[in-house]
């Protein structure tokens, strides 16, 4: 089955010729990036935004009618991210229980798959159970390691054509939360905060510690959001505070300066990136003494997605509304009522381009 709807969005208002303002639907929880620097960003509301650079450029690539409704009265599917093994061949992931067409299907155990650059998809299914998939590995050869809310990982090496079980380091109450993969080894990490090494040739699977459980301080939330390998040295962010240990067979953590919640790793020129507390963009030498300020954002908007490549910086924000009383949100499901305290709306994102010569930026409306 196969589905494709191409429509340009012309922008609402112009602030001179750096920042162009759209509307978008649905919230984007990740940027996903492609190998030439392409900008994809995937809502909620089921739609598919591209940017190839960030200068009054952003267009729909693909609408799902969507009929689920959260909380708040949006209608939703739980589409996340695009995967790529090259600019042509990729695929979209999440929490997929709808076809192309909307359609409500009784598990949610498919990835939507495009081989030419999305301009069509086809379903693929990737187990006869289910899972939230909650991060993706990709490499150009054709292979992918997925894994999410069974602690289960899928394995394809047909270019998401087919897919089979592959290793199993957490159960479904650990979950498997964020994925990176190098010659030798499959590192995971759980959505509790734990790390673990799988051998590809043995295939034995052995606990890392982590930053936190070698007394390091990362705040109330001990997940692992984001890992990234340079040679041998493996860096994460666990918590509100990036480390990083020259040798990951030998784990000596090193914590970043304190103001650092966030990185991201350029791996075509091997530069780090990290941001601060104040939002501020800094970037790293080679061996993590120094670092140069190199770009800041607004303080009111709140990181979603960073990513970096071929020396280009990609940032997605977030600009949420203030919370006043009364904001709270009331929804009857049947017989019940449900109330989320102190939620916040999400007013507007934001999408920065970072590059020697200057900052590019596309403001996006969200609307319902």
């Amino acid at each position: 089955m196969k589905h494709l709807l191409l429509l340009l969005l012309f922008p609402l208002v112009l602030f001179g010729q750096k920042d162009t303002n759209y509307r978008v639907k649905g919230e984007i929880s990740e940027l996903s990036l492609s190998p030439n620097n392409e900008v994809w960003l995937v809502s909620n509301g089921g739609y598919i935004y591209t940017s190839k650079n960030v200068s009054n450029d952003l267009k729909v690539i693909l609408e799902i009618p969507t009929t689920k409704n959260t909380f708040t009265g949006e209608s939703t599917i739980e589409m996340e991210r695009v995967s790529f093994f090259n600019n042509e061949k990729l695929f979209l992931s999440g929490y997929l229980g709808e076809d192309l067409n909307g359609k409500e299907r009784n598990k949610a155990n498919m990835i939507y798959l495009s081989n030419n650059h999305g301009k069509s998809w086809e379903l693929v299914q990737f187990t006869k159970g289910y899972s939230w998939i909650y991060d993706v590995f990709t490499k150009k050869n054709g292979e992918a390691w997925m894994g999410g809310s069974q602690g289960q990982l899928y394995y394809t090496n047909t270019y998401g054509k087919t897919w089979e079980k592959s290793i199993k380091p957490y159960s479904s109450k650990e979950r498997s939360y964020r994925i990176l993969v190098n010659d030798d080894y499959i590192f995971v990490a759980s959505l509790r905060g734990d790390l673990s090494k799988t051998d590809f040739i043995k295939q034995k699977t052995k606990k890392i510690p982590t930053p936190r459980e070698k007394g390091f301080e990362v705040g109330n939330d001990k997940k692992i959001n984001r890992m990234a390998l340079l040679n041998s040295t493996l860096i994460l962010c666990q918590g509100t505070k990036v480390f990083y240990t020259t040798s990951y067979q030998d784990i000596k953590w090193v914590s970043l300066q304190t103001k650092i919640t966030d990185f991201s790793l350029d791996t075509t020129t091997k530069e780090c990136y990290g941001i601060t507390l104040e939002n501020e963009i800094v970037k790293y030498n080679a061996d993590f003494s120094e670092y140069k300020s190199i770009a800041t954002f607004s303080k009111e908007e709140v990181l979603v997605d960073v990513k970096a490549n071929n020396g280009e910086l990609f940032i997605l924000t977030k600009i949420l509304k203030p919370f006043e009383k009364g904001d709270d949100v009331v929804t009857t499901f049947g017989d019940m009522v449900v109330t989320r305290v102190g939620y916040q709306k999400i007013l507007a994102y934001k999408l920065y381009k970072v590059t020697p010569e200057g900052k590019s930026i596309i403001s996006m409306q969200k609307v319902d």
